[in-house]
């Protein structure tokens, strides 16, 4: 039997699991394919065969060649793993035919995510569920997994009625002790009717003062913006504790190029269209973070504040985020920063102060 998995566990970085595990890179071709690839390299594994879509079937990857992703190659049942990288459509078609075929599948896409059935799992997080598949485990988002991963240890050290941790589909998010009579009450709704208001935000380019209005409009009460310049929000609890540790959800506000004004659409909790924000999802989980942070008052062993910033694609030295730590003297007390969608470029440059 496995050793139970908690999350105080680290990971082992130079473990193998049967490294003669016949293994199939589904989506091999696009950018999380190739680093998926690289990585079962790097530990050893060597039975490795790599898919993609027709157009790319026949290339080769190094030592490898690529072979189309289909109902005929994915279900022979000579594979034990296959890592899917591709959309969610190609997810639902070849993900159940790959399991039915008896290879356990992880799958990247949001295809699966919800589906009570199959385990939604962030390693480091809550490993242990992915021993309750029946063929599918299904991964988070980008801007879940880093979140997780950092209230993961903040529950252990400091939450005592910490018992869930974030889920979300746009991202169907539960709050720390938020109960699934509450996500049932309507949260998926909220958070879908939140990120199709800023879908229906006109799409502007380099200008973030609507995304911006549409954030301070939506903040409840319980909540200051003490700062608001220079593409910037930075919203705190009106009410702080001394020994609280503060935490700041941060994420950009940064506009897409213009793409007409064609009104965006929801079915259930999937949202179409364009807008002007370029994290919606995420934007929508932190203004409902902060309306239940005030419904709940004393809820969460933390304070936590909500920034909101601009020019996230240009080096920290040329964003927004550097004046506001040069004229807000409270940024100086936060003790964690969660990005929400973390680029390369957020960081510090070596040797900087900031």
């Amino acid at each position: 039997m496995p050793q139970p998995y908690t999350s105080a566990m680290a990971v082992d970085e130079t473990a193998r699991v049967g490294t003669d595990l016949r293994i199939g890179v589904v989506g091999a071709t696009g950018a999380v394919g190739r680093v998926t690839l690289e990585l079962l390299l790097d530990r050893g594994y060597t039975s490795i065969r790599t898919f993609a879509s027709r157009r790319s079937a026949g290339g080769r990857l190094g030592d490898f060649e690529v072979e189309e992703a289909s109902e005929a190659t994915l279900g022979a049942g000579d594979l034990d793993l296959c890592l899917f990288s591709v959309g969610t459509s190609t997810s639902r078609e070849l993900v159940p035919i790959a399991a039915g075929a008896g290879a356990v599948c992880i799958d990247k896409s949001s295809a699966f995510r919800l589906q009570d059935s199959i385990p939604l799992v962030v390693p480091e997080v809550n490993g242990e569920r992915a021993f309750e598949h029946t063929g599918i485990i299904a991964n988070p988002n980008c801007c879940t997994i880093p979140l997780t991963m950092a209230l993961a240890p903040l529950r252990d050290a400091v939450f005592r009625t910490f018992e869930s941790y974030a889920r979300y589909w746009v991202d169907s998010f539960r709050l720390p002790g938020m109960s699934h009579d509450e996500i049932d009450a309507g949260l998926d709704d909220r958070l879908a009717d939140a990120t199709l208001d800023l879908v229906n935000i006109r799409s502007v380019s380099g200008d973030e003062s609507a995304v911006l209005d549409a954030v301070d409009a939506a903040l409840p009460a319980g909540f200051d913006v003490v700062d608001r310049e220079d593409s910037v929000l930075f919203a705190v609890p009106s009410t702080r504790r001394d020994r609280a540790p503060f935490v700041v959800l941060a994420g950009h506000v940064d506009t897409v190029p213009h793409h007409g004004n064609a009104p965006g659409t929801r079915d259930d909790a999937e949202i179409v269209g364009r807008g002007a924000a370029d994290m919606k999802g995420a934007i929508a989980v932190m203004l409902e973070t902060a309306v239940w942070l005030a419904a709940h008052p004393g809820a969460s062993d933390l304070d936590i504040g909500l920034l909101f910033f601009g020019r996230e694609e240009l080096p920290i030295t040329q964003s927004a985020l550097l004046p506001l730590f040069e004229r807000c003297p409270l940024t100086r007390s936060i003790d964690l920063a969660v990005v929400m969608e973390p680029t390369a470029k957020t960081a510090p440059p070596p040797g900087s102060s900031a």
